[in-house]
């Protein structure tokens, strides 16, 4: 594997399992590892993608006997620190002309009007979650109901999204979460839902009780990935190359055929009972009647290199339009679609952040009408007949933040895919981002601030060292040659002394100001990626891995000090060494471990965030104080000598991805919209 391959992989996840043949979801979520304490910086890619991307976060934590309460943290409202770029939205509903309803990446819902350039405002619905949202219907302006990866149902006003309910329409009966990858409407009482083991479930959003799921597609092997209704009475489903019409209310009266079946089937829309279009992952279009498919011919519509992905909306049984992953639209005439001309009407569909991704939905409220929505959190207006160039409007802010660093308490440098950005976390002034890595599109892996004035960023096999004060004279060395998967983490115990880890279970001490490197093998175990690392002294560094490992050694020489198993066959996703014989680290299932890294003995994992969606990342100001982010928006506090941990949702907070505590009064913490978030004593 090339360095960086699992990177790309989490950053387009979503189009990568259509590809495939896997089931689509919306996000683009790689979730990526990131603890510690100021110095200390990690990251591994996890199942969960949110799109997911990265987290980091910064809080205090404040020690308190075990019988006794533990001190609240205060924190801020979202402090915005890099919101040049947009937020990936993945789908779209447009009840009316003049309003329109997305999801993104990160569990939201933003509602807009598609011909005003203002007044949009996302909605944390479903923030978090270990399973994305991956459809919305609106059958009208005051109601629509998003479906997401564990089988649940959300229904909710558009105007106000604040109230709305959660509801399991589609339970398990293996343990694992049923994923829902469509959902449509036909009437404000009504909606019907695919998933990804075949299955259709038929429920009344308003009332969605326990309805039961009905298996109409056993033999598919990726489920069902799109569904249309072109009636209360009747619904057309699509798979890899077949469609499935059944009605809702009977779903054992089924018609199945084979229309596609060398393409990958991805959106339908019926725009009449006896007509149906699909779009598939190979440029084409298939039209026919669902009633009696009979054997229909596809035909191209589109010629397009990854990410082929597709929106379609078929307003009229003479007009449909499709968009695609490269940011163009074709509009065509299903009856007779011929060679169709494609329009490039989105420069950037996929914005510039890791974890953003490029397919593009469309929604045509009349014929004359369709709005498209990217990756980028833009959307794009435009009259399908003839759509020149729309200008691009920004609804939905914010970079994906992957660390964060505070020397001091008025000053933390955050960085994103490829820029840092130095901010006074006690100040709301404008802080400007500053590219140090140009043109990345695997995103930094990491940063330390030992000093004020010196930043040391992580990507790939390099090192960027720079003045977060005055980042323009920054400095790239090639550190990890050998590192074909690349550096997964960074800590800086000294000025001039910093370790990093990478995917290949080696560790490179170099200096930061000279480039000078030394290179050693200090595997856990054969086929574990390091994946955090933390530096309590200059003769001491300790790594986790993703199978449970812990490796302590001594950087300079690489010569193993001990070798631990600490939370066997878990994804540890941060780590923290408050002092040499003292470290914490905290997995991917909401647990902590707190163990002695000088010692081969195992350790224990406590669980402290069970409904979490797991912790990202770990920081501890003193040995009886840590604060640990999950993708929640929340902090968890507590004392690792044992006691009670505290959770602390934090309000206005996406998925935290990072936290560092510059003292025991104070933390920051940085998520995937590009805010922070300050965390003092009460």
């Amino acid at each position: 594997m090339a360095y960086g391959e699992s990177r790309e992989a989490a950053a387009s996840r979503a189009a990568m399992r259509i590809i495939s043949g896997a089931v689509p979801t919306s996000r683009r979520h790689a979730s990526f590892r990131r603890e510690g304490p100021e110095m200390v910086w990690g990251r591994s890619l996890s199942g969960r993608w949110r799109l997911a991307v990265g987290m980091a976060a910064c809080c205090t934590v404040f020690c308190v006997a075990a019988a006794v309460a533990r001190a609240q943290l205060s924190w801020s409202r979202p402090i915005a620190i890099d919101e040049d770029g947009g937020q990936s939205l993945t789908a779209l509903a447009c009840p009316a002309r003049t309003q329109c309803t997305a999801l993104d990446i990160d569990g939201r819902v933003v509602t807009f009007d598609p011909e005003s350039r203002g007044g949009s405002r996302a909605v944390a619905i479903d923030a978090g979650q270990a399973e994305f949202l991956s459809a919305v219907a609106c059958p009208s302006v005051t109601q629509c109901t998003a479906v997401d990866e564990a089988g649940r149902e959300l229904t909710f006003d558009p105007r106000s999204p604040g109230a709305r309910r959660m509801v399991t329409i589609d339970p398990s009966t293996s343990g694992s979460p049923v994923s829902l990858n469509a959902v449509a409407c036909p009437s404000t009482s009504q909606c019907t839902a695919v998933d990804a083991n075949g299955g259709e479930v038929t429920f009344d959003p308003a009332s969605p009780g326990a309805p039961a799921a009905v298996l109409i597609d056993p033999d598919s092997e990726v489920g069902l990935l799109a569904v249309a209704c072109a009636s209360v009475s009747q619904c057309t489903a699509v798979d890899r190359n077949a469609e499935v019409t059944f009605d809702p209310a009977s779903a054992g009266a089924l018609s199945t055929a084979t229309i596609d079946a060398s393409g990958l089937l991805y959106k339908v829309a019926c725009p009449l009972a006896t007509q149906c279009t699909a779009v598939d992952q190979e440029g084409r279009q298939v039209t026919f009647d669902p009633g009696a498919p009979g054997t229909p011919a596809p035909t191209t519509i589109i010629r397009e290199g990854f990410p082929p992905v597709f929106g379609l909306a078929c307003p009229s049984a003479a007009q449909c339009t499709a968009v695609s992953g490269g940011g163009r639209e074709v509009t065509f005439n299903p009856q007779s679609p011929g060679r169709p001309e494609a329009i490039d009407i989105d420069s950037t569909p996929g914005g510039g952040s890791l974890g953003q991704i490029t397919n593009l939905d469309v929604a045509c409220p009349s014929a004359a009408s369709c709005t498209a929505v990217d990756g980028n959190g833009q959307t794009l207006t435009f009259d399908p007949v003839s759509p020149r160039k729309p200008r691009p409007s920004r609804i939905d802010f914010g970079n994906l933040l992957l660390g964060v660093a505070c020397p001091s308490k008025t000053e933390c440098t955050a960085v994103d895919q490829n820029q840092q950005v130095t901010f006074d976390p006690l100040s709301r002034g404008t802080a400007k981002p500053t590219a140090i890595y140009p043109n990345s599109g695997l995103g930094i892996d990491g940063v330390a601030c030992p000093l004020a004035t010196e930043c040391t960023a992580v990507r790939a096999i390099s090192e960027v060292t720079f003045d977060p004060r005055s980042p323009a004279g920054h400095r790239r060395s090639t550190i990890d040659p050998a590192a074909d998967e690349g550096i997964s983490g960074v800590a800086c115990p000294s000025a001039t002394r910093c370790v990093a880890i990478d995917d290949d279970g080696g560790e490179v001490t170099f200096d930061p100001r000279t480039g000078a490197t030394t290179r050693y093998e200090v595997y856990l175990a054969e086929g574990d990626q390091l994946g955090a690392v933390a530096c309590p002294s200059v003769n001491q560094c300790t790594a986790v891995d993703s199978d449970g490992g812990a490796l302590t050694f001594r950087p300079r020489t690489g010569a193993k000090i001990a070798l631990s198993t600490i939370d066997r066959g878990n994804e540890l996703e941060g780590v923290a060494c408050p002092r040499p014989t003292r470290c914490v680290a905290v997995d991917s299932l909401g647990n902590e471990v707190t163990f002695n890294p000088r010692s081969s003995r195992a350790a224990k994992p406590t669980a402290i965030d069970a409904s979490g969606g797991g912790l990202a990342a770990v920081a501890c100001p003193s040995a009886t104080e840590c604060v640990a982010v999950d993708s929640l928006g929340r902090a968890v506090i507590g004392d690792p000598a044992g006691g009670t941990w505290s959770v602390e949702p934090i309000a206005g907070a996406t998925a935290l991805v990072h936290i560092a505590c510059p003292s025991t009064g104070e933390c920051v913490a940085v998520d995937s919209a590009g805010d922070a978030f300050v965390g003092a004593k009460s």
